[in-house]
């Protein structure tokens, strides 16, 4: 082997990509929330919001994490929202 050359192996560690689910990524931006001292009231308005997010995703057939939402897709619950707004008046 070369020096400076990799192995497969190590091209293999360094190419692997973790994947964060939505319950641990909202865990962890819960928990850096807290850090910074945040009120509990503004955490339960995140998590409020989390879960709202997730029922909208699924009544658009959106099936994704929100981790892998795209611009559109977080334009289309804006949608709904807003359709679900004006139903209700």
């Amino acid at each position: 082997m070369r020096l400076g050359e990799l192995t497969s192996e190590q091209r293999e560690k360094i190419n692997k990509v973790t994947k964060i689910d939505d319950e641990r990524a909202i865990k962890e931006f819960i928990k850096s929330r807290r850090i910074k001292n945040v009120r509990e009231t503004t955490i339960k308005y995140y998590e409020d919001a989390f879960h709202v997010l997730k029922r909208d995703l699924k009544l658009l057939e959106i099936n994704k994490q929100l981790v892998e939402l795209s611009e559109k897709d977080i334009k289309n619950n804006f949608v709904l929202a807003k359709e679900i707004e004006s139903d209700n008046h």
